[in-house]
């Protein structure tokens, strides 16, 4: 809304200051400036009177911005594979449900842009057939310098054996009692020494990484077993 009856118009190169005229006689291009009050956030702020007529309204930058971020989509329309179901209660996304089935928060801005059509699912169709680059074929080999152990403790059978050693003793050191945090599974029939125990459940057990540290400080990584691991933890 424009509050000012006249507008006003300042050129000091000109020697021109204060200069009023009317608003409802000033032309679309006019450069005179009028007060004018956001319907939105009512401040009221000065502008050029080309700008109001240009913009066709009067609300401000900071409001438009809000206007434009609640903005919802047209529920039923498609962007990829995504159709939008509802209103999200976060400003500026919406509900999606995609072709898969699932059902996903996104963006109003990256569905309108095309950035996101799907709700992942396609890229993982993309890469389903793809071979993952081990050994030579991978970007950071260097000569096959890992040792047997470090690859060892990258398979499944290893990280689920870990898992499991975990979770039987819930998540807790069994020497310090130490809950969740820096975990280690330590074998206690040794690594080295029994090839057949490494992945065996009841050859592991958790303790923190500060009681690990120190029961191999005291016993080595040679020979260990389970009398040295009892008398460890009870001591």
């Amino acid at each position: 809304m424009i509050l000012s009856e006249y507008g006003i118009y300042n050129n000091k190169a000109k020697n021109i200051i204060n200069r009023q005229k009317p608003v409802s006689e000033l032309p679309p291009h006019s450069n005179y400036r009028v007060d004018v009050q956001c319907p939105e956030c009512m401040e009221v702020r000065s502008l050029r009177f080309h700008s109001v007529t240009t913009a066709g309204h009067c609300i401000c930058l900071k409001c438009m911005r809000k206007l434009k971020a609640r903005k919802h989509l047209t529920v039923g329309a498609r962007y990829g594979m995504l159709a939008i179901i509802g209103e999200s209660d976060i400003a500026g996304k919406s509900i999606c449900q995609c072709d898969c089935g699932f059902l996903k928060v996104i963006d109003n801005y990256n569905l309108k842009v095309g950035q996101t059509t799907s709700c992942g699912c396609k890229k993982l169709l993309n890469f389903a057939d793809a071979k993952k680059a081990r050994g030579e074929r991978h970007g950071m080999w260097r000569g096959g310098v890992t040792g047997e152990r470090a690859r060892t403790m990258q398979s499944g059978d290893y990280k689920e054996w870990r898992k499991q050693v975990f979770e039987r003793d819930n998540y807790t050191c069994q020497k310090c009692g130490q809950i969740g945090y820096e975990l280690n599974a330590h074998h206690i029939e040794s690594y080295r020494e029994n090839e057949n125990k490494r992945t065996d459940i009841d050859n592991g057990v958790t303790l923190c990484r500060k009681c690990h540290v120190e029961f191999h400080s005291l016993h080595g990584r040679k020979d260990t077993c389970n009398e040295m691991l009892q008398e460890y933890i009870l001591v």
